[in-house]
């Protein structure tokens, strides 16, 4: 589906989120461009899982709107949203079958080359000259190491083509180094994402084109890196 001309893929207007008379997010104003790197930012309890299932539809505000596309978000069917919207969580879903299968989520009529370009793309192709699409795998499999499972996962969506992408934690449990290799690799793809994240990684927050910090379901601060409102917010989040 087509984007409309000058209009932001995602916009929130004057969300407000409730749930059995404790607000959880509110007032929250955000507009989130199809080709833009975001980072949203806080710590456990501040409302940004509470925010990704909104961008999803899977919570639906009890006042404000939230838009895709300039509609309203509950009027797409859900299979529309997922295949504009891919998310990718933190314990990516590894499936017992062949990395074929794993890609491809079991779709037979997907080409081989597609496969093979889509974990290129995710940066696996090392790991695939040493493997095949026929190599089987599990949740439990010793031929993929952590990173290289989050990457497997980052294939499935870059195989859907999908116009705008959430990464929920994906550094949580990962070696420093290897988290900020995966996080400066997306930062290369030509889709937009949000980065949901509560760990500090200099090179990622200087590239993000917008940070948004979020205290008790609040926007505290939303800019570059170096700007000082945002400067002064993640300071006093104490990021890892």
């Amino acid at each position: 589906m087509p984007e409309s001309q000058n209009r932001p893929l995602i916009e929130l207007h004057q969300v407000n989120y409730e749930v059995s008379g404790r607000r959880l997010l509110t007032a929250i104003n955000l507009h989130f461009d199809s080709d833009k790197k975001y980072l949203i930012v806080g710590a456990s309890g501040s409302g940004k899982t509470t925010l990704v299932r909104m961008l999803m539809g899977e919570l639906v505000p009890t006042t404000g709107a939230v838009q895709l596309y300039g509609k309203q978000l509950s009027k797409f069917n859900r299979g529309i949203v997922y295949q504009t919207i891919g998310i990718m969580t933190q314990k990516p879903d590894i499936f017992s079958g062949t990395i074929r299968e794993n890609v491809s989520l079991f779709d037979s009529k997907i080409a081989d080359d597609r496969i093979i370009a889509a974990l290129k793309k995710a940066g696996l192709g090392q790991w695939l000259s040493q493997h095949d699409l026929e190599t089987k795998i599990s949740a439990e499999t010793p031929l993929l190491s952590g990173g290289e499972k989050q990457r497997l996962a980052l294939a499935r969506l870059l195989l859907r083509d999908c116009s705008f992408m959430i990464f929920d934690e994906l550094a949580t449990g990962l070696d420093s180094r290897i988290a900020a290799q995966l996080q400066a690799d997306l930062l290369q793809m030509h889709q937009g994402f949000i980065l949901i994240t509560h760990q500090y990684d200099r090179a990622t927050f200087a590239q993000a084109d917008e940070i948004i910090v979020l205290e008790k379901g609040q926007v505290v601060a939303k800019g570059k890196h170096a700007e000082p409102a945002v400067v002064q917010a993640l300071n006093g989040l104490k990021l890892g």
